[in-house]
């Protein structure tokens, strides 16, 4: 009944389920909370979130659930994406159209969720494509707490891709006015994730931290005691404790394997605990594998490449026709190394890991490649294709190179810059066509300008170097030169721009007049070097009083006017024909 606490056969979790089923309560009270799960792998959070869905479930709240995965740290929203697809692919048509309303419509088009029309292009909308993905997801997970409380849980959080975490961080804003209650599971400093996006969301004020605590001498001797025969003695529950360090999950793993070797757990007993060892994980599915026919085995790594498969996927990948595959999973799940049903997922991450980690580094770039071939057999798959290209080995092949451009094109219109600038240097190191290089360089610099990630500037001046002609090398010099601007590094960008202008030549052309606009611009900007662009800027603005000035140079003109303290009529009636221009040139181009 609902307001009852959680009732679980978990072992000395009490307490923190208690706490997790108040926090449930709150949200269903519309007051929203938020819960973190925190622990080392095999401690148990799983079992707790398993726990939790059932909890809300009972209490008639929408669960709405989602797992980071090792593979798709880079997939763009994918944990967005598993939170958000089932219940708008479930909705009526009627249903789905309040759900998208507005904004949330605008999102869910930006990331072609299910049912969402496809958006205009949104520079063309003049979107600042990242915060309206954002603001938008609020308003979808608003929009389906006002049908009902809603039950957030996301598991592995510790491998959730970048944006995902931003969206989770936005939502925790205003999450105390919805019936929201967000459940999520983390590993501590997890090598290789997102750690300060993940430690903000954490960490925030409004967090109820929960560190789940290893099982204690007595609850390792319950679970001992309910796996192998007779009560155990002291001595080989203290072994089992020190040997497992009180994880759920090895515990079980342990005696699982002392209950196949039949071993009573008496004193004398204690020694084939250690010998067993303190990972039993690993070499508890070595040993399983090995008792197994060859092709259980074969399956077994095709799926550890894969992480979660349909049978026949797995099957191809590890060579095997649909029968032999059938009978393997039935003798995988047998051993406790996969779970019983489809799709084919391994029980738990730590067998997964342990099994990928016996792959030799040529068997694992081999078997991503394999996979992400199969997988680009199917629709709607761009995104799980180039993360097994990400783990491939480069070959010059222009079929990957191909595939990493359009899913980091893809990456780029949701809003997603982090994502898009690891594609796209994969693409560059696989590497493409010479002449595919400037453009790749000049679209990585940018991404990573707007991520705030280091590198931009090399790869942008990189770009510049590498472009095949003057005309070129300006422009790309223009987009390094605006970069640096905004970075507030206005004596390089005077350099970068006045260093393309001359390459450029021809004083009249376009391209010349922006590169000049945008020198100005930035010196203007910097007090000691303003004084020597005097003249530069009176000409810049009388060029802008005649009647043909183009649009850029109007609005470059409409920003020098500002920055020289000119009336601010002057910049407004300057601003305004730049903004009446513009609007033509894009009604013409449509």
């Amino acid at each position: 009944m609902p307001g009852q606490p959680l009732r679980t056969g978990l072992l000395e979790r009490i307490d923190e389920l208690a706490r997790i089923d108040a926090a449930l309560a709150e949200a269903c009270a519309g007051r929203g909370r938020f819960v973190v799960l925190e622990g080392p792998a095999g401690i148990g959070k799983t079992a707790v979130l398993a726990a939790v869905r059932d909890s809300a479930s009972v209490r008639g709240m929408r669960v709405l659930r989602a797992r980071g995965t090792e593979l798709e740290r880079e997939f763009a929203f994918g944990v967005v994406r598993q939170l958000f697809e089932p219940p708008l692919a479930q909705a009526s048509e009627l249903e789905r159209g309040e759900l998208l309303h507005a904004t949330a419509g605008t999102a869910a088009g930006i990331l072609d969720l299910p049912g969402a029309a496809a958006p205009d292009d949104p520079a063309s909308l003049r979107l600042d494509v990242s915060f309206a993905v954002l603001h938008g997801l609020y308003w979808l997970c608003a929009n389906l707490s006002a049908a009902g409380p809603v039950c957030l849980v996301v598991d592995d959080a510790h491998w959730a891709d970048a944006p995902s975490l931003r969206y989770l961080t936005f939502l925790l804003t205003r999450l105390d006015e919805l019936d929201v209650a967000l459940v999520l599971a983390t590993r501590p400093q997890e090598v290789g994730t997102e750690t300060e996006l993940l430690a903000t969301l954490a960490g925030d004020s409004c967090a109820d931290l929960i560190r789940l605590a290893p099982l204690s001498r007595a609850g390792v001797a319950q679970l001992v005691e309910a796996t192998l025969v007779g009560v155990p003695d002291p001595l080989f529950v203290d072994t089992c404790l020190r040997e497992t360090g009180g994880s759920p999950f090895l515990l079980r793993v342990l005696v699982d394997a002392l209950r196949e070797g039949g071993i009573a757990p008496t004193a004398d007993a204690a020694r084939y605990v250690e010998r067993i060892g303190a990972r039993p994980v690993g070499r508890s599915v070595r040993l399983k594998l090995r008792r197994l026919p060859e092709h259980a085995g074969r399956l077994a790594q095709a799926l550890a490449i894969l992480e979660e498969s349909e049978l026949l996927q797995a099957a191809r990948l590890a060579d095997l026709d649909e029968a032999e595959a059938a009978t393997a999973a039935e003798l995988l799940a047998s051993a406790g190394i996969i779970e019983s049903g489809r799709p084919l997922a391994f029980i738990h991450p730590i067998v997964r890991s342990g099994i990928y980690a016996d792959l030799s580094g040529i068997e694992r770039a081999r078997g991503h490649s394999g996979a992400a071939r199969l997988l680009a057999e199917q629709p709607g798959s761009r995104e799980r294709v180039a993360q097994h290209l990400l783990l491939s080995e480069p070959a010059a092949d222009h079929w990957v190179v191909e595939r990493l451009v359009e899913a980091a094109c893809a990456a780029g219109k949701q809003g997603a810059p982090e994502a898009e600038a690891v594609l796209l240097r994969r693409a560059l190191a696989e590497p493409p066509e010479a002449s595919v290089r400037p453009v790749l360089l000049l679209d990585l610099g940018m991404a990573e300008a707007t991520a705030g990630l280091p590198e931009w500037p090399d790869h942008l001046q990189q770009a510049v170097d590498a472009a095949p002609t003057a005309e070129a090398a300006g422009l790309d010099a223009l987009v390094l030169g605006l970069a640096l601007s905004r970075a507030q590094r206005f004596e390089e960008a005077v350099v970068v721009l006045d260093r393309a202008r001359t390459a450029v030549g021809q004083a009249g052309s376009d391209l010349s007049l922006a590169l000049e606009a945008a020198a100005v611009v930035a010196a203007l900007n910097d007090p000691s070097a303003a004084a020597s662009v005097a003249s530069r800027r009176e000409d810049l603005l009388a060029r802008a009083a005649g009647q043909a000035a183009p649009p850029e140079l109007l609005a470059a003109a409409a920003m020098i006017s500002v920055l020289a303290n000119e009336p601010a009529e002057i910049g407004a009636d300057l601003a305004a024909r730049a903004d009446v221009l513009s609007f033509r040139g894009e009604a013409d181009a449509s």
